[in-house]
């Protein structure tokens, strides 16, 4: 299997440092949490947690509103000034056990999510964690549109609908080279 990349590596650890606090439930417990970390190439860079609180559901999303990638490349070459931030906005609401993408991680197969990567820099980067207090899967992929295994592609998807239940504050600025 390839290694992730040094930049991958720092980009995932960035945006893990940076995002919402990830609350593991207790071993045995019958909680469960989930991440995932979206990070494409071109468009918002996103973690979507989930945590479970007795038969209670609650979802975070930690939205970058500037490219993280473009940061981290920055910090990698030395370019970082002392006033470094990275804008964000993390929110969190209550949600649905019946909504999509938990059930889901509900289902058994959530165990069969395999690591599927590149080791090249320029590609979109997912990683996803899950534990139900048990047991637990963790997995990195990239090349989402050529990726074979459905059940990436169901949880991507699914985490779509899911990030945009807790409400928005701000809006990533978009770069365009479209000119008027």
């Amino acid at each position: 299997m390839n290694k992730l990349t040094e930049f991958q590596s720092q980009l995932e650890v960035l945006a893990s440092s940076l995002g919402a606090t990830l609350h593991l439930p207790e071993p045995g417990s019958g909680k469960f949490c989930m991440r995932l970390i979206r990070l494409p190439v071109d468009g918002p860079e996103t973690i979507i947690d989930i945590k479970s609180v007795g038969h209670r559901y609650f979802v975070t999303t930690s939205r970058f509103i500037e490219p993280l990638r473009q940061s981290v490349k920055g910090l990698m070459n030395g370019k970082i000034s002392e006033n470094f931030r990275i804008p964000m906005e993390i929110s969190s609401s209550e949600c649905s056990g019946n909504e999509s993408l938990i059930l889901e991680c509900k289902n058994e197969s959530i165990y069969g999510l395999r690591s599927s990567f590149s080791s090249i820099d320029d590609v979109d980067l997912f990683y996803f964690f899950f534990t139900d207090s048990f047991n637990c899967v963790t997995a990195t992929t990239t090349h989402l549109h050529r990726q074979t295994d459905e059940l990436w592609q169901r949880i991507i998807n699914r985490s779509y609908g899911t990030e945009l239940i807790p409400p928005r504050r701000f809006s990533r600025r978009l770069t365009s080279n479209f000119s008027a």
